[in-house]
């Protein structure tokens, strides 16, 4: 049950159009390193967190 939520809450914020950011943001040579836009990205969704029930 508790992995179901987490994995419901991540599903709902992580779009399409995020992965796509996420992904724009990592590419080429200027891109950010992806340990870093996922690090951000889980902050910035409060996953950082325990989750709400």
């Amino acid at each position: 049950d508790e992995l179901k939520t987490v994995l419901d809450a991540v599903n709902a914020k992580l779009t399409t159009d995020v992965l796509i950011e996420l992904n724009t943001a990592t590419s080429g040579n200027a891109g950010i390193d992806p340990d870093e836009a996922a690090r951000k990205w889980v902050q910035a969704n409060g996953f950082d967190k325990p989750i709400q029930r």
